[in-house]
């Protein structure tokens, strides 16, 4: 268990940790870093707090038993590849206020549904692909770009519902 007085961690602070089965991040933490929990392949349960302001790049890369991830809505920026070969990932709730997805997000999941927030502008390049569970998006208004490959291998896809604003 982390001291509730914790205000940092460090890039990489918990790579490999292949033990660590859950982790709460403290609520004075403002960033989950770059690398932070790369590789705890045995991590499943993560609990963010309010105050977080910040998930990094490839925070949660390869926390390939991680199986849910509630980001709360202080949550601003989610880093390239921050859960990407979370290959257990099903659910995922994103922030209110979250304005981009970015590339390989979310890539290799086992995501079968999720709720893109109305304030997102932009999905970045294969930030969803191959979350072969994924059956069925439907992507807000407002939205303006979808970069190349977001959806690249969704074997399962059947619906994608676009807005006119693209």
């Amino acid at each position: 268990k982390l001291p509730s007085t914790l205000q940092s961690i460090g890039n990489y602070a918990f790579y490999n940790c292949t033990k660590l089965e859950e982790i709460e991040i403290p609520a004075l933490v403002k960033s989950v870093p770059y690398y932070g929990f790369y590789e705890c392949t045995n991590l499943k349960k993560v609990a963010l707090n309010d105050g977080l302001e910040t998930i990094g790049e490839r925070a949660f890369y390869q926390c390939s038993n991680l199986q849910e991830m509630i980001i709360p809505n202080t949550v601003k920026t989610i880093g390239e590849y921050a859960f990407r070969n979370c290959y257990k990932l099903e659910k995922v709730v994103l922030p209110a206020l979250l304005e981009e997805i970015p590339k390989y997000a979310f890539a290799e999941t086992a995501i079968m549904s999720i709720d893109i927030p109305s304030t997102v502008k932009r999905i970045g390049g294969y930030a969803f692909s191959t979350c072969r569970k994924l059956n069925s998006i439907a992507l807000p208004e407002g939205i303006t770009d979808i970069a190349g490959n977001t959806f690249a291998n969704c074997e399962s896809m059947t619906t994608i519902e676009l807005p006119s604003t693209l």
